[in-house]
């Protein structure tokens, strides 16, 4: 079964597995292990990290909404001085503001648990298989120019927000040095100008 061309990381499910449709006839048989390998790991940490859930997760969030109550209080109270609005109106500017502020820091702390665990997950797959075969895999997909690689490449800070590492991060975490942003465009300008784009 095929993932979506919007995705090019094998997904596990307890049935079965599921490949990315950029990377069919891409990559050699030798070449999925070390992606496949990665993707088994991840899964079962996923899968005991929700086992060993408990109240402190729930407890953690009641203590940053708490928190967070300033920000509702500034941005409710903020309209009613410079603007002298009604009290409702200060209501309806500061309840978004702080339920805004809530999703994001919520969404901060568990995009980078989840994305540490992934990069977790190629580590122990790299550490199994070898690190330079799981290196030449990242690289040659790096070089493939694939839509959703070279998005998340770009995402820059916003990328705290996101659930998964650039291929950069996933180089990185397996011990090989990544080329930088300016080398990468470079060697993609290169390969354009050349007529011979990967």
């Amino acid at each position: 079964m095929a993932v979506p061309p919007f995705r090019h990381q094998p997904l596990v499910f307890p049935d079965g597995l599921i490949l990315p449709t950029t990377l069919i006839d891409k990559l050699e048989l030798s070449e999925w292990k070390p992606l496949i390998a990665s993707a088994l790991v991840f899964r079962q940490m996923a899968k005991d990290k929700r086992l060993r859930r408990s109240a402190s997760g729930v407890a953690m969030s009641y203590v940053m909404a708490l928190l967070l109550l300033p920000v509702f209080f500034f941005f409710t109270f903020l309209p009613i001085v410079l603007f002298k609005v009604p009290v409702s109106t200060g209501v309806l500017v500061g309840l978004p503001a702080y339920f805004g502020a809530i999703f994001a820091l919520i969404r901060l702390r568990f995009a980078s648990r989840w994305r540490k665990m992934r990069l977790k997950a190629d580590q122990q797959a790299a550490a199994r298989l070898g690190k330079d075969v799981f290196f030449q895999v990242l690289e040659k997909i790096d070089s493939m120019h694939l839509e959703d690689v070279e998005k998340i490449k770009r995402r820059g800070f916003i990328k705290r927000f996101f659930y998964t590492p650039s291929i950069f991060d996933r180089m990185e975490a397996i011990g090989r040095q990544a080329p930088t942003r300016d080398e990468d465009f470079s060697r993609f300008r290169k390969q354009w100008t050349s007529g011979k784009p990967r």
